[in-house]
Formats: C-alpha cells, structure tokens, sequence
C-alpha cells in the first residue's frame, strides 16, 4: 500500500474533527445568544410595563428605548 491513501484518510480524519470542533463552537455561541436575547428582552417588557404605567406612549417608550440605551437611565426617567 502506498502512502498517499493514508494521507487522505488522516486529511478527511481531520477535516471532521474540525467540523466537530466548528459545531461544538456554534452551538455554544448559539445558545449565550438565546441566554443574551431572554435577558434582555425581560429587561425590555419590565421597560416597557413600567413606561405605560408612567404614562408614555408606545412611540415614546420606544424612542427612550433608541435614544437612552442605559438601562437604569431609563426606568428613572419613566419613573420621574
């Protein structure tokens, strides 16, 4: 048997493993994303429950939201 079958086989061995390792990564990234998005998106239906309750309008709640990214800035202002 010649050496260039075997060259093949480690270069498909480790070809795999490199798509193993690339699935490993994207499913953890996948998933701190998923764990990032919930977090904030409670933040931002507390957000948006308090400015009704303040008074503000959707649109006004919505600009605070674009213009004063600062959580804590936020629920003072809706606050005040």
């Amino acid at each position: 048997m010649n050496g260039v079958g075997c060259d093949v086989a480690g270069a498909d061995a480790s070809e795999a493993e490199e798509e193993r390792g690339l699935d490993a990564a994207r499913r953890a990234a996948v998933r701190d994303g998923l764990g990032v998005g919930l977090a904030v998106g409670m933040s931002g239906l507390a957000f948006g429950a308090a400015a009704v309750t303040a008074g503000l309008s959707v649109a006004q709640a919505c600009a605070l939201s674009l213009l004063a990214f600062t959580g804590a800035s936020q629920f003072a202002l809706a606050g005040v």
